[in-house]
Order: C-alpha cells, then structure tokens, then sequence
C-alpha cells in the first residue's frame, strides 16, 4: 500500500465520530505531495580549498524527489489570531551523468561519468497570523513565524579521468554534505474567507525579505472543503526561493535555491 493510499483510507476510519461535533478552530492533518527542488551553491573555501563547494543540484546531480513526501500539520485559526506548525520530510535522489569538476566541502569529483547523489531534508514551519481587518468571513492579517531547515546530504561518483583517457573509470567518494539546520525568518501578509457554511476554508499568503543583495519569496495558496462539519480534504500550492549574491553575507560565497510543492490531504477540524 503506498502513502497516498493510506492517507485517504483515513477518511472512512474517522466517519463513526462523525455526528455529534460542529465545526472548530483547531485543525489536525495529514497531507502527500512531491516537492521540487532546485538551486545551486558556491565557496572558495579558502588558500587550502578546505571547505570549498560549487555545486548545482540539477544541472550536476540531477536531483529529484524520491517518491512521495508525507507532511503532518496541525493549526489554530481564531476571530482574532491564527497559529500553525507543519512538519516535511522529504528525500531527493540523483544519478546523473556528468563531465567536468564539483566541489563538496573540500572535496573535488572531477571526470567523464557518472554522479550519485543523495539529500534528506526536514522542514519545520511555525506561523502565527495576527488579523488586522475582518469584514464578515474575510479577514486579512500579518504572518509572523520562522521555516526551519534541516539538510544533509551525500555525493558519489565513478568517473574517468580526462587527464589519462586509457584508464578506466574510478570511484571517488562519498562525500558528505554536513549536517546543517538553516532558519528562515517568515514575515509577510495573508488573508483568506469561509463560504458555504463554512464548509469551504480557503487562504492566500505571501512572505517577502531582503537585506544586503539577500532577497527570499514565498507565495501560497491552502483550500479545504468539509465534507462533514469537521472532516474535510485539502488542496495546496507552496513556492518559495532564495537569492544570497556573492559577498552579501559571506566573501567568495553565493547561492540560489527554489523549492515548491503542489499537495492533497485530509484535515480534521475540531
């Protein structure tokens, strides 16, 4: 049975509680999708190259997501605030072929061949929406909160040597990409309404920070309808990116990355 699968199979296990609750504030749940990933990341590391990168995640590794990622959310919408906190695993894997020379923290693959990768990442997501305006089942307010990253990763290649043609290929690596945990600061706007009874639940956000040549976007769209006044399926859109140009937090370091994901789940409201 794959997750997909599982993750609907939960709505008739929820039907016997169906009668006796009306619709709440608290949302529990549980959400599939299959997030993209793309971007790349330089440093000289220094007289010794002991740290240096250089690296692009599709052009050079071909990353792509490995299987279905499954998310798990739970939130609390009210008149007057909203608060919620998402959880993302997500695993990407490469095999592609390759010419030329990466860099993964001190480490140099160069050659004809082929490229194996892998990268793991765990996202936490913590918002708080403050309502500033609130005209019957629309609001608009301001999102505070903070995205954190957890990444770590690995590259492997057998490759020939361009130096010495007649050899055949050899393994080099792996090499690891330290674990690294990278906040991202969330500050913007989203607003949203309730129809049909409120049956329909459906918001709108948007993220934006700059300093120093740094600039961050993130755009999203969240629709849940109820099927019953506290079981319902949702659909969502997440995208966001991220430009860091050479020198503006770090000398001799530059790096770019977007990430978006299309996802459907289940929610309970209670």
């Amino acid at each position: 049975m794959n997750r997909l699968t599982a993750l609907f199979l939960t709505i008739p296990l929820a039907l016997p509680l169906a009668a006796a609750k009306p619709a709440g504030k608290f949302t529990l749940g549980v959400y599939a999708g299959t997030p993209t990933l793309s971007g790349h990341f330089k440093e000289n590391g220094g007289a010794a190259n002991d740290f240096k990168t250089n690296f692009d995640l599709e052009k050079d590794l071909g990353l792509e997501t490995d299987g279905m990622a499954t998310g798990l959310y739970v939130s609390y919408l009210g008149s007057r605030f909203g608060l919620s906190v998402d959880y993302l695993p997500t695993s990407y894997a490469g095999d592609k072929s390759f010419k030329g020379s990466v860099w993964v923290d001190g480490n140099e693959l160069k050659g004809t061949g082929n490229l194996t990768s892998s990268l793991d990442t765990k996202i936490m997501d913590v918002n708080m929406t403050i309502k500033v305006i609130r005209i019957s089942t629309f609001w608009l307010g301001v999102d505070l909160g903070a995205q954190i990253w957890n990444v770590e990763g690995k590259v492997s290649g057998l490759l020939k040597s361009d130096d010495y043609p007649d050899l055949p290929p050899e393994p080099q690596g792996p090499y690891s990409v330290a674990p690294i945990t990278i906040p991202v600061p969330q500050v913007g706007l989203s607003a949203g309404f309730t129809a049909l009874g409120n049956r329909l639940e459906a918001r709108g956000r948007f993220s934006a920070i700059a300093y120093n040549g740094v600039s961050y976007q993130r755009v999203g769209a969240d629709a849940r309808f109820y099927v019953l006044p506290w079981l319902g399926v949702r659909a969502f859109f997440d995208g966001q990116s991220l430009d860091v140009p050479n020198g503006s937090v770090i000398e001799d370091m530059e790096a770019g990355l977007g990430r978006s994901i299309v996802g459907f789940g289940v929610a309970l409201r209670f």
